[in-house]
């Protein structure tokens, strides 16, 4: 009845950002949260952000390069936070 392991930030905001997405969508759709709001584990964190994070994330650059560096998920982008935000 306990989770074993808590990964949600306890202060400050975070980037939340999908796992999978459209390979039709221009930009991935990134949020900008306060750690009042729960995730789930369909979708990435990117703790103590700032909103200057959020706009480099949700640039053009940005999106090309992810397009070219991610793995698929059949032709879907599989948002990696290893392989693309690194």
């Amino acid at each position: 009845h306990l989770f074993g392991e808590i990964r949600h930030p306890t202060s400050g905001n975070y980037i939340l950002v999908p796992r999978v997405s459209s390979e039709r969508r221009e930009y991935v759709p990134m949020a900008f949260f306060d750690s009042e709001v729960i995730s789930t584990d369909r979708n990435q964190m990117i703790p103590n952000a700032s909103l200057y994070e959020f706009g480099i994330l949700n640039s053009a650059m940005h999106n090309d390069w992810m397009r070219v560096v991610t793995g698929r998920l059949e032709s879907r982008y599989n948002y990696s936070g290893t392989i693309v935000y690194n």
